[in-house]
């Protein structure tokens, strides 16, 4: 199965299968759908370390990804591509979006994707060129827009 998810978290309600279909989908909307990746949804208390130990910044936050630097050593058609892996904050997301928090979830799979297949914000042209992939995105897999 080209996508891995994994629910860590028991206070926001999500529909794992949705979105691990929406996962899906985005894989293959940016021509990676023979790739593996990983998505973890967690808490801000589980988070934050990752945050501090990665980032470094303390607290929690949205999402992290983490591309996968191994390279190619074992693709075949018995171990496909990793992509990587993406960590997101459910608690984020419903303190963010109460009333729709499968909706924010799915916003922050979106980013974390696209920095996992190169893209960047700390320039404002990268910024806005992310900012509108991610919309098409959305708009491809039935999320908000």
């Amino acid at each position: 199965m080209p996508v891995e998810l994994r629910n860590e978290q028991r206070a926001v309600l999500l529909d794992g299968r949705r979105l691990r279909r929406q996962a899906e989908l985005l894989l293959a909307a940016v021509g990676r759908a023979g790739s593996t990746l990983s998505v973890l949804l967690t808490d801000d208390r589980r988070i934050a370390p990752l945050h501090e130990r990665w980032m470094g910044e303390e607290g929690p936050t949205d999402v992290l990804s983490f591309p996968n630097e191994i390279g190619t050593l074992l693709e075949t058609s018995l171990f496909p591509p990793m992509l990587g892996d993406i960590v997101i904050s459910a608690e984020t997301a419903a303190r963010r979006r109460p009333k729709d928090p499968h909706t924010e979830v799915l916003r922050y799979l979106v980013h974390g994707l696209l920095h996992l297949t190169g893209h960047d914000h700390r320039g404002k042209a990268q910024r806005l060129r992310m900012e509108r992939q991610a919309r098409l995105l959305r708009k491809k897999v039935g999320g908000e827009e």
